[in-house]
């Protein structure tokens, strides 16, 4: 289970994480402060909802969403697109699966970037080098 965690660990994890985050805040509060990414920087995408969706520009709005996973439920019938991921809403719960690891995994595997970059159509780019190229928007 290294790209995805189980949901019993998850679930477990988000206990945990939560459980902290409350500790942290109080303990902010008892100092008269505010918590900082620092503070939060090892639980940032942890917990079901995630730490972060608590941090977003419109969470506030949030509040008063109500009914949008029946919403999400019913795009099914409008929207004609699979969506796996229908019970989610990446403003509502985060983003809960994180691929860092497989990417690094397969980049790897692929024989690093200069193996990828030596044997793919780069050299027809012209670049000098891969760092000013992005590979996705």
């Amino acid at each position: 289970y290294r790209y995805i965690m189980p949901w019993e660990a998850e679930f477990i994890d988000s206990q945990r994480v939560w459980a902290e985050y409350a500790l942290k805040r109080q303990e902010a509060n008892t100092q008269n402060k505010r918590l900082t990414l620092e503070d939060l920087e090892d639980s940032w995408d942890r917990g079901i909802p995630r730490i972060n969706t608590l941090f977003q520009k419109d969470r506030h709005v949030l509040a008063y969403d109500k009914g949008w996973r029946v919403r999400t439920d019913f795009k099914q019938y409008q929207i004609l697109k699979q969506n796996p991921f229908w019970w989610t809403h990446q403003r509502h719960d985060g983003k809960l699966w994180n691929l860092n690891n497989y990417r690094t995994d397969m980049i790897q595997a692929l024989g690093g970037v200069e193996g990828i970059l030596e044997h793919t159509l780069f050299k027809g780019t012209y670049f000098a080098t891969w760092e000013g190229l992005f590979w996705e928007k």
